[in-house]
């Protein structure tokens, strides 16, 4: 942390060094003082990767101080090539449900569940928009999705405990997850 406040303005690390007190800052629960670093870095230029990443982390300080309106904002910045996107809706659908728009909610949750993000992993998206239905009293709605979910990832559940009952050991596991997570496939 000493280090990334030394950093002078003119340093190449400077803007990594203020995402990085930004962190230190919200993980530290120091709410304000993290959103000024993000503020300061908003006014700078910056490449879209870092400009995503500072969107993502404001709209998670807004959404850890209950400001939903505000973190859905922030959610919105981010560009759809960025790579924790899909990530980023399930939680803007969360700051939806909270603020009780049910119905944008499941409607985002529904773009989740299109051809386009079949390799997407998130079962929660699922839960978040059945949810939706729910308390929007379709329940038929909700049903279906539960169905899908038990389609979609019964299997994928079914392989796992087969694969963790055959191996115990957890550095096995996580070295076959980092290789099965490197290994370009189409059928995965």
């Amino acid at each position: 942390e000493t280090y990334f406040q030394r950093l002078a303005e003119t340093s190449p690390f400077y803007d990594d060094a203020l995402l990085m007190l930004s962190l230190i800052e919200w993980k530290n629960k120091n709410y304000v003082t993290s959103l000024g670093f993000l503020e300061l870095m908003e006014k700078r230029k910056i490449d879209d990767g870092l400009r995503n990443q500072v969107a993502l982390l404001k709209a998670r300080i807004q959404f850890s101080q209950g400001d939903y309106q505000s973190a859905l904002v922030s959610y919105r910045k981010l560009k759809s090539q960025f790579y924790q996107w899909p990530e980023a809706m399930m939680e803007a659908a969360w700051a939806q449900v909270q603020m009780k728009d049910y119905e944008k909610a499941a409607g985002s949750m529904y773009s989740l569940h299109q051809d386009y993000f079949k390799k997407v992993y998130f079962p929660e998206s699922y839960f978040v928009r059945s949810l939706a239905y729910f308390s929007l009293c379709q329940f038929g709605d909700a049903l279906q999705v539960v169905e899908n979910f038990e389609k979609r990832y019964t299997a994928i559940q079914k392989s796992m405990d087969k694969y963790v009952a055959t191996d115990k050991n957890v550095k096995n596991l996580r070295n076959k997850t980092i290789e099965f997570l490197q290994t370009k496939s189409n059928n995965s």
